[in-house]
């Protein structure tokens, strides 16, 4: 789909959710491109979280995102629930736009 985006001149948003299928549509978008770029620019929705090896790989296909993110300063998933509410907010961004940045970032 991406490639045929691409002939047409067409952006492509694709919805993925895991770290499986934003590596799908990556090597999809990277395939699209190989066979020449167009200008172009497809976009992944619904990005949860992905490894840091994946999100460079979303700046260097140039691959187009908007966030709507919460980093916290510990791993809410690991942390226990009672001290949850007390977890401090680094940064939180909405739109793609940061709406709270932590002095110490």
């Amino acid at each position: 789909m991406a490639d045929r985006g691409r002939r047409a001149q067409v952006p492509t948003a694709t919805h993925a959710i895991g770290d499986a299928a934003v590596r799908h549509v990556l090597d999809t978008v990277e395939k699209a491109l190989a066979t020449g770029d167009g200008g172009v620019r497809h976009r992944v929705e619904q990005i949860e979280t992905v490894p840091d090896d994946t999100l460079r790989r979303i700046g260097e296909e140039r691959v187009g995102h908007r966030a709507d993110l919460t980093v916290f300063a510990d791993n809410p998933l690991t942390t226990p629930s009672t001290d949850l509410p007390r977890l401090p907010v680094l940064l939180t961004v909405l739109d793609g736009r940061p709406t709270h940045r932590d002095a110490g970032l």
